[in-house]
């Protein structure tokens, strides 16, 4: 991580010895370059196990530490050697690392970084000492192979003139690159100081934001702010980090969100700064298959674009940081110059730039975080769209595994059979109490998973098998199956009550899959390995909920942000004289129907109708037809394509008099711009609770038993964003006027009236009639009478 010294004009930087080695390396295939080591644990038990063997005159776990300096900055190398043994005649410094196969097959590029993090720690030993010792160093690779633990061997010597040799070498090679990189950020932090606001003023409310986010970077604090749809909440977030880093506080800026647009909208706001022509490095991350994908070339499992990846590396490395803009068009076409995986450069750019801009993915998801990332760069994180969060975080931190996958490779595959089956049958075996937890068993599950994957990894890497073309199918089933079963042993070690296992059948077949029921204790250090979090949102509300379910620390800085736009222009009723618990919708589809008439009659436009599930839409657009065969309407489909979903909104964006019934929570719920008459209305049918479900009952359960409202926590409060999330769809700009219309009389019920946004002025009309009258009221700008 690194650090401000109290010079200003002096960084410094720390970097593991593991993360200098592989930088140092350039030398091997991208892939499987961490694929074949075993996992966190194995490697714990390995290491305990091969340090309790080894004579008393080791020692185990030395520390080493040295510092290169120059004028402008400071190196700090760190790390741990495992064995140090210190004879007459040699030194001997052992390195343990644990495999799933032979040590003779390793790849070329994972065996050089091991060589080079051994060598490095023998190089810093010799810096340290006070008095210089002739004598040679002999490096020890022991390679631990789980689950056997079977121990082998590889050694070699140097004499004093070569180490120091080397030494210089390595050395100058990194503060060569880091020369360089403290150059590049102390311009950049000139240009960031002078950095002005794009436009002549903030918005209402935008100031406001703009300084609590700086405020929580500067100090390394955390924010949850509450800011309506429509503030810009993009620009006055990451103009005031790029303000913090720019006077020293943040080495990088990371915007995350829930949904590809919100990137977007990040993008257009440096944009705005005028930064994408500046020498500010900003990279657009992106999934595999998104910057990979719909190429021929791109195999997994045999990707020329990874064969030699780190040779050709760092001339393309330098090329992308001086072209500093790196959307994922520019980073694809610099990665295809030099024949790499754009994929795989994008990741080995990340700690180089300044700002990164992607996925909720890339700060939470175990599978794709980079916590050396978070361990070398003090990082501001911005995270929009956070009443996402929970949801999300909720899904990282779960698992699944199902016999049938393990069950078809144990058909299709002789050399996988055994561990297959065996893998299948402890999915079968494994208990689940009475309290929904993982019971007897689950030990026995995570071995056979684990001995499927060290099995099913070197029959990939056969020879023989990759260069079968009828065994295409059957790789890529196996590889799923590993990264499955990956997922689970990942996900093991986290166990605790905050997690329930649940068990359904599907093709008469058991499926297993443990759920994260509160994300805080897992999403809590990874927020706290940042320099300052800012979460954001239009729905925030309560703030103790989602302080709670986050993670947050005990006393966040909190704002509620007023709304840009004038309050007058939004009317919002509640119509409680119509309510959509299960026993009454049907009964009332005719009085649904009319309601929604009814508003649209009161002012001709565009206007969505926000159903609670699918299947009442579908029923209600049915009856709607046949009642109003006049009024022309779109709805949202099932598993609508991006297409689709296009072509839905472009009609409303062209039409001026079109109904829409779409359901909430769905696509078109939160992150649509839906500008002037483009919707003019939406109509909210309902609360939005979450379906009772096993797993919501569960978390319900959960937070009763910390002494919280259960209820309130799985089903009321996480519905009751999605309706601020719709009506936020109908106020855009300054000029827009519409409707929301409430229908429900729970919203007249705790927690909701408390729970409404700062602009809202809700109306209560216990009748058509009233509110009839309150929209032809608002629509001809009257003011509202009390008794309504």
């Amino acid at each position: 991580m690194a650090i401000k010294t109290p010079s200003p004009d002096k960084l410094s930087y720390k970097l593991s010895v593991r993360e200098a080695a592989h930088f140092l390396a350039q030398l091997g295939d991208l892939d499987h370059q961490d694929r074949d080591t075993a996992s966190a644990r194995e490697g714990q038990l390995a290491h305990k196990q091969v340090q309790e063997g080894w004579p008393a005159d080791y020692v185990s776990e030395a520390p080493v530490k040295i510092t290169l300096s120059e004028a402008d900055f400071q190196l700090q190398l760190q790390g741990r050697i495992d064995g140090l043994r210190i004879a007459d005649d040699h030194v001997l410094f052992e390195e343990i690392k644990t495999l799933r196969q032979d040590p003779q097959r390793i790849p070329l590029g994972l065996a050089e970084r091991h060589r080079l993090q051994l060598l490095l720690y023998a190089l810093m030993w010799r810096r340290e000492q006070t008095t210089p010792s002739a004598s040679p160093i002999r490096l020890r690779l022991n390679y631990v192979r789980v689950p056997d633990m079977e121990q082998t061997q590889f050694d070699s010597e140097m004499s004093c003139e070569e180490s120091q040799q080397e030494s210089d070498a390595l050395f100058q090679r990194l503060q060569d690159w880091y020369r360089r990189l403290t150059q590049h950020r102390l311009e950049r932090n000139s240009l960031l100081r002078d950095l002005d606001f794009p436009y002549s003023g903030f918005r209402p409310g935008q100031r406001e934001l703009a300084r609590q986010t700086y405020l929580s970077l500067r100090d390394a604090s955390q924010a949850l702010i509450e800011a309506p749809t429509g503030s810009g909440k993009s620009l006055a977030t990451l103009f005031p980090a790029l303000k913090a880093m720019g006077e020293g506080h943040l080495d990088q800026v990371m915007l995350i969100t829930a949904k590809t647009s919100s990137q977007e909208a990040a993008l257009k706001a440096l944009r705005d700064m005028r930064l994408h022509t500046s020498s500010l490095r900003t990279l657009h991350l992106h999934a595999r298959e998104r910057i990979c994908g719909g190429d021929s070339v791109c195999d997994p499992l045999d990707c020329p674009r990874r064969r030699d990846f780190y040779q050709r590396l760092p001339e393309a490395r330098e090329e992308a940081l001086a072209a500093a803009w790196l959307d994922g068009e520019r980073l694809r076409e610099i990665a295809l110059k030099y024949d790499l995986c754009p994929h795989g450069l994008q990741g080995e750019l990340a700690p180089w730039v300044d700002v990164l801009i992607g996925d909720y993915n890339y700060a939470f998801s175990p599978q794709v975080r980079s916590d050396s990332l978070f361990a070398r760069n003090r990082i501001g994180l911005l995270a929009d769209e956070a009443h996402n969060l929970p949801d999300r975080a909720r899904d990282l931190f779960s698992a699944e595994l199902s016999e049938i996958p393990f069950t078809r490779i144990g058909r299709q595959c002789k050399a996988l059979r055994k561990d297959a089956t065996a893998v299948a049958k402890a999915i079968r075996q494994m208990h689940i109490t009475t309290e929904q937890a993982p019971g007897k068993g689950q030990q026995a599950l995570e071995a056979r998973l684990q001995d499927f994957c060290s099995v099913a990894e070197q029959w990939l890497m056969s020879p023989q098998d990759l260069l079968a073309s009828t065994d295409t199918e059957l790789n890529r089933q196996v590889q799923e199956a590993i990264f499955t079963a990956q997922g689970w042993i990942r996900l093991s070690p986290s166990i605790g009550d905050d997690f329930a296992c649940f068990e359904r059948d599907w093709e008469q077949q058991r499926v297993l899959s443990l759920r994260c029921l509160s994300p805080a204790r897992l999403l809590r250090p990874m927020l706290q390995a940042c320099h300052g979090v800012t979460l954001f949102s239009a729905t925030l509300t309560p703030p103790y909920y989602y302080q709670s379910v986050l993670g947050l620390d005990e006393n966040p800085q909190l704002l509620r942000s007023l709304s840009p736009f004038p309050p007058e222009h939004l009317g919002v009723f509640i119509a409680p004289y119509l309510n959509f618990r299960l026993r009454s919708r049907d009964a009332q589809l005719d009085a649904v129907c009319a309601l929604i008439q009814q508003t649209i009659a009161s002012r001709p436009g565009n206007y969505w109708v926000f159903t609670p599930a699918f299947s009442y839409m579908e029923q209600l657009t049915e009856r709607f037809a046949n009642l109003y065969p006049e009024i022309e309407f779109a709805q949202q489909t099932r598993q609508a394509s991006q297409e689709d979903q296009q072509r839905f909104l472009t009609r409303f964006r062209k039409a001026r008099d079109l109904l829409g019934f779409t359901v909430i929570g769905g696509v078109y719920g939160e992150s649509i711009d839906m500008v002037g008459d483009s919707l003019v209305g939406c109509i909210i049918l309902g609360p939005g609770l979450p379906q009772i479900s096993p797993v919501n009952e569960q978390i319900c359960a959960y937070f009763e038993r910390q002494g919280m409202d259960g209820f309130a926590y799985a089903y009321q409060l996480p519905g009751w964003q999605k309706v601020v999330q719709a009506a936020g769809r109908v106020i855009r700009t300054e000029s827009d006027k519409g409707v929301v219309i409430l229908v429900d009389d729970r919203f007249t019920k705790p927690p909701y009236p408390a729970l409404a946004p700062q602009h809202w002025r809700p109306q209560l009309v216990r009748t058509s009639q009233h509110l009839q009258t309150g929209l032809t009221q608002f629509w001809s700008q009257d003011p509202i009478s009390d008794d309504h």
